[in-house]
């Protein structure tokens, strides 16, 4: 009976605000260019047959911020962290392959450090996202089957997602930008 009730007020609740939706918002707009940004990124990424397009997707959602300044500042930020994490792992299972115990060690101590300058640094984001595709990129593989072929395989695509990703949203905004400023005064004029 309460889920029903739950349920009613939900869909209720839903209808209510999707009355209010304006086209020349921003909250309509910031919805509206995610999305589209995020299925972009994924029909990109299926087309060129990445190993797993989801991931782009995730990286185009993760950039956008209402600023287009700070969307391309996140979007730079999580390139940056993306190579600077897997050149990190691809090192560590260079230097530290064969031994699992030395490198769950290194992983630790890499999330120390980049957790203690997340709090010390205006680059909260890099210093969070860089440890989380170090995570993924270095676990994503059975440590009894670590080799640095596979790590740089999930590496490479992991690398790839991301800058399909943020580049799908960073698009968008630049996209907007030339058709606004160029486009548009050429059609209509400076008024």
């Amino acid at each position: 009976m309460q889920l029903l009730t739950w349920t009613t007020e939900l869909v209720y609740a839903f209808f209510k605000d999707a009355k209010q939706i304006k086209l020349r918002n921003l909250r309509t707009a910031l919805a509206l260019k995610t999305s589209i940004a995020t299925t972009l990124a994924v029909l990109i990424s299926w087309l060129f047959h990445i190993q797993d397009p989801y991931w782009a997707g995730i990286s185009a959602m993760m950039v956008l911020i209402a600023s287009s300044g700070a969307t391309i500042e996140r979007a730079i930020l999580r390139v940056i962290a993306t190579i600077v994490a897997v050149l990190w792992a691809l090192l560590l299972v260079v230097w530290f392959g064969k031994s699992p115990f030395l490198l769950i060690l290194c992983a630790f101590f890499t999330m120390v450090f980049s957790f203690y300058y997340a709090r010390k640094t205006d680059k909260l984001y890099a210093w969070l996202l860089g440890p989380g595709t170090f995570l993924l990129v270095m676990f994503s593989i059975p440590l009894e089957s670590l080799s640095f072929a596979a790590i740089s395989h999930v590496a490479y695509y992991r690398t790839l997602e991301v800058i399909i990703g943020t580049g799908c949203q960073v698009g968008l905004l630049s996209y907007k930008y030339v058709w606004q400023y160029y486009c548009l005064s050429y059609f209509i004029g400076d008024s």
